[in-house]
């Protein structure tokens, strides 16, 4: 089954990941860019992850963890004696001591290593990896990587123009424009015939217009090619005379002969050298180098764009997946972001395993694969019913082929799985004491609800859901989460105060201890409003504990469905899918 992991890649990758097990591995790591799109976050085990961020964090500093990774490096027996010794080597070179002194970079390279021995042992003889970086360090990267999997093992250096040529000389940039990021292609055992499949760009118009300068009756275009044997012979090309002209040919007589009497041989006038009709449909194209300018960047305006600080198109992810392996084999991205990767894997019939140590990534992903996959009501979107309720009517239907939401499911999503995230109250409490803000996120997205950045006076606000009491009518609920012991009734007025101020029709207020008697008092005297949509009035202030949502409960509203997360574009592939589930899966 497919697999979305919430947490630290290193953990899961050593955890989860058997030997040998991937076909491919894709990964678009943080840079090292010193670009600073938000906080970094903690790991349940309560150390700074490296792995990534909770949407983007590239900066990296020498601490403790750091330190301890380093000597994870030094003294674990499955790291290779070159990375070993090269990792020494570079960090003499970036900080000039052979002591516990490091720097921002050498913690960066340090994560980086570690994670390249785990990806090298789970790639299987015939896989590929694909390692995304920029300039900043790829030439440290692909040391690392040479010392892991063996410079022999090294493919290619790939150049991707994400963005056209800027204008930063008018701001007295004395450089030339960064315009390109860099993609370094490693097979797993270059003794073994890794999977490769060429792919071809089409020609040109002038190319065309130029070469391709006939025309049968049918209408098919093709040009006159060359038959003649290249190097005059000396490469054991026959020599035979053929319609008058005695040459070194590419072909044998009898292949020349059944050539010509398919029509496929051409001479324009006696004595001419014979040509070969070589038609423009029976062409593959020009096949793509290491030099990508034909893959355009996300722009602003495109439909696939989910505003994640790194998305890449699924163009680029496109053209690695097809050429580096086949429909049933399993690509991996351990740094899977907003699920770029995992979204094309199963456009192309890939299984596939995404990893983020961010709940915000995680929920995304599953989100955009619903979107993409999972046709739905115009108003009832499957992508914006609380995570509990949506995860069980996947299941049911994987199982059943029931639709216990009557919103005419049809997914046509091969079944997966989220794994890592509180399945029950003590890892909730665990996942709440370790990393408060990761709790949240995952307290946020089980009720369907938009998780929102605090600023202000509006602190308080964790999330927002909007929803749709009668159509044009559109409401909204604010949502609080408190993960700490000490919850009162105070708690309940300032939600209260926190809705009229947004201008909000109800408040919810998730909880993980079990709210007091006054809190259950003061959100019953908030009193109830009037639906338009459906005859009856829901509560203005609702105390949901984890506990319940564990259990399905979701917030009593009329509806949900206003796109809490930009929508990924409907695949085209998409079709329903056969039940894959047995009885005996929950």
């Amino acid at each position: 089954m497919n697999k979305l992991y919430f947490g630290d890649n290193l953990d899961i990758l050593r955890d989860k990941i058997a030997d040998a097990s991937v076909d491919l591995v894709y990964l678009d790591p943080p840079f090292n860019s010193k670009a600073d799109y938000n906080v970094l976050f903690k790991t349940q085990a309560g150390d700074a992850s490296a792995a990534q961020a909770t949407a983007f964090k590239d900066t990296w500093e020498w601490d403790d963890a750091a330190a301890k990774a380093y000597h994870e490096l030094m003294t674990d027996a499955r790291v290779p004696d070159d990375l070993r010794r090269l990792m020494e080597a570079l960090k003499v070179f970036l900080t000039g001591s052979t002591g516990n002194q490091g720097n921002s970079m050498m913690a960066y390279l340090t994560m980086m290593a570690l994670r390249m021995v785990e990806l090298h042992r789970v790639l299987k003889p015939t896989g590929s990896l694909y390692l995304h970086c920029d300039p900043t360090a790829s030439h440290y990267l692909k040391l690392i990587l040479d010392a892991t999997f063996g410079f022999e093992n090294f493919v290619n250096e790939i150049s991707w123009k994400r963005t056209t040529t800027k204008n930063d000389y008018k701001q007295g940039a004395q450089n030339w424009p960064r315009i390109r990021d860099v993609l370094l292609h490693f097979h797993k055992d270059h003794r073994c015939k890794s999977t490769f499949h060429q792919p071809f760009a089409p020609y040109g118009q002038s190319y065309v217009d130029v070469k391709y300068r006939y025309k049968d009756d049918d209408g098919r275009i093709y040009r006159l090619d060359n038959l003649a044997a290249p190097g005059a012979g000396t490469r054991g090309h026959p020599q035979f005379e053929f319609l008058g002209v005695t040459r070194y040919w590419r072909y044998n007589k009898p292949k020349m002969q059944a050539l010509y009497e398919q029509g496929r041989i051409v001479q324009t006038r006696p004595g001419t050298v014979p040509q070969y009709k070589r038609y423009l449909d029976e062409v593959a194209g020009i096949a793509i180098g290491d030099s990508w300018e034909d893959v355009a960047p996300i722009n602003a305006m495109a439909q696939e764009r989910l505003g994640y600080p790194t998305q890449k198109p699924e163009a680029l992810l496109a053209r690695i997946i097809e050429a580096s392996s086949n429909e049933g084999d399993v690509v991996l991205d351990p740094c899977c972001g907003c699920g770029t990767t995992i979204a094309v894997a199963e456009r192309l019939k890939r299984n596939w395993i995404g990893i983020d140590v961010t709940y915000l990534a995680v929920d995304l992903m599953e989100r955009r694969l619903l979107d993409m996959f999972c046709p739905g009501h115009d108003i009832l979107r499957l992508a914006d019913v609380p995570a509990q309720k949506r995860r069980h009517a996947l299941r049911t239907y994987w199982k059943s082929g029931a639709d216990e939401l009557l919103i005419g499911l049809q997914p046509g999503l091969a079944p997966f799985e989220v794994e890592g995230d509180p399945k029950d109250l003590s890892s909730a409490r665990f996942l709440f004491e370790n990393d408060p803000f990761q709790f949240e996120w995952w307290c946020v997205a089980m009720v369907g609800a938009q998780g929102r950045e605090k600023k202000g006076a509006d602190k308080g606000i964790d999330g927002i859901i909007s929803f749709v009491d009668k159509p044009g009518d559109y409401k909204r609920a604010l949502v609080s989460v408190k993960g700490g012991k000490n919850i009162k009734r105070e708690m309940i007025a300032t939600l209260k105060g926190d809705m009229e101020r947004e201008g909000a029709v109800s408040g919810i207020m998730v909880t993980l201890e079990e709210p007091t008697g006054p809190m259950k008092t003061e959100a019953a005297d908030a009193g109830r409003w009037d639906s338009e949509f459906q005859p009856r009035s829901f509560p203005k202030i609702q105390i949901l504990t984890v506990a319940e949502i564990l259990k399905g409960h979701a917030p009593d509203l009329p509806t949900w469905g206003l796109e809490v997360f930009r929508k990924a574009k409907r695949s085209k592939a998409a079709a329903p899918t056969q039940l894959a589930l047995s009885d005996s899966d929950d």
